[in-house]
């Protein structure tokens, strides 16, 4: 049976799967009755959730749910929504769930029972599957279809632009607002892992969400940003953390303007006790956003402190190309900063007698203000 993942309202998916699950526990517990009228309970939600999508009816809620179940099959079919073939289903369903009504029952010499329960429950099964295929039709994939397909096919990755964008604008708002980011929370917080297909899913994850998020209207990537803000004044600080790596990205500030001094803050903040060559990518464009003298202290000294400290040539490369590019986007006051705090910090190793780090700093004091933006700082 389907999982509903059609439906577009979340609340109302949650709704009917938890009724579709009462329905088969009412068949198991023969109560027939309870049976038949969760059968049309659940036509009429599927039914409301795919007019409410459609322009008459988009200003209409409170109206379309006032509606009986004749009502929204005409309008169903009349919005193309259902075929001819799945209106007379539901047309059937109505007409078994009206048999709970004593006059009704008596009038028409039927009774409630098993046969009349478990025919209603396949009817509905029926025309879920006729409007699940015309949904896919008109809307193409949704949110959770989306999420399926890349969970069980590794190639869905080469696709998902295209898959990306024959979803409808709620659908697209809906996977990069909830639907990615709480199964790639279930996944990292799940107690058994499989260090090789989990960890490459969360990738496959990351990309996908990178990805949709370059696409993704200027409305929708101001949503995904304030959900972040959101979660940096509410979450807590794994799920802070977790977000930040898979998700953000530091361009993503021109995005958010109110808080975007304090989404600053914290990222650079969270580089002052420690800044591996794996944090270096939510941060990569984050030049261009640090204003605040305190915020570009905190950058400069541990971009300079990872430097001087890395074992390894390649792990300097890396920190010294990060610096060069971040210090090319800042304005001048903050390379101004960014010169002074280098200069403070080499004054600080001289009498420690480190003459590594104390090489490594002085060679990139040398090149600072000289070196060519297009190449690399040499180490």
């Amino acid at each position: 049976m389907s999982a509903f993942s059609f439906i577009s309202d979340l609340e109302m998916r949650e709704s009917v799967r938890r009724d579709y699950v009462e329905l088969q526990a009412c068949l198991d517990a023969k109560a027939w009755k309870a049976a038949q009228v969760l059968s049309g309970s659940i036509a009429e939600a599927v039914l409301v959730d795919s007019l409410a999508g459609s322009k008459k009816w988009t200003e209409k809620r409170e109206k379309l749910l006032a509606l009986g179940l004749d009502d929204l099959i005409k309008g169903a079919k009349d919005e193309n929504f259902l075929t001819q073939n799945a209106a007379d289903l539901g047309t059937v369903i109505k007409g078994y769930r009206n048999l709970i009504h004593p006059g009704r029952s008596i009038r028409l010499g039927e009774s409630v029972d098993e046969r009349t329960a478990t025919i209603c429950r396949q009817l509905l099964d029926m025309m879920v599957e006729q409007v699940t295929a015309e949904r896919g039709k008109k809307y193409g994939f949704n949110a959770e279809q989306l999420l399926a397909k890349l969970e069980t096919d590794e190639g869905a990755i080469e696709t998902v632009d295209e898959l990306w964008t024959r979803m409808s604008p709620h659908e697209q708002e809906l996977f990069l607002l909830k639907v990615l980011p709480d199964r790639y929370t279930v996944i990292a917080e799940r107690e058994s892992w499989d260090e090789d297909d989990d960890v490459a899913l969360m990738r496959r994850f990351e990309r996908a969400y990178r990805s949709a998020f370059k696409r993704a209207p200027e409305a929708i990537k101001k949503k995904c940003v304030a959900a972040f803000v959101t979660l940096v004044t509410h979450g807590d600080g794994g799920s802070v953390q977790r977000h930040k790596r898979a998700f953000f990205r530091a361009p993503d500030l021109g995005f958010c303007e109110d808080d975007r001094a304090l989404l600053v803050r914290r990222l650079v903040g969270d580089t002052s006790g420690h800044l591996g060559e794996s944090d270096l990518m939510p941060l990569r464009g984050i030049g261009k956003f640090v204003m605040e003298s305190e915020d570009v202290q905190t950058l400069a000294s541990s971009i300079f402190r990872a430097m001087s400290q890395a074992k390894k040539d390649a792990s300097r490369q890396a920190y010294a190309d990060f610096f060069r590019d971040e210090y090319g986007l800042m304005a001048e006051s903050a390379r101004a900063v960014c010169r002074a705090r280098l200069q403070a910090l080499i004054a600080w190793v001289s009498p420690s007698g480190d003459m590594d780090r104390l090489a490594v700093l002085e060679r990139l004091n040398t090149v600072v203000d000289h070196v060519d933006w297009e190449d690399k700082i040499p180490f």
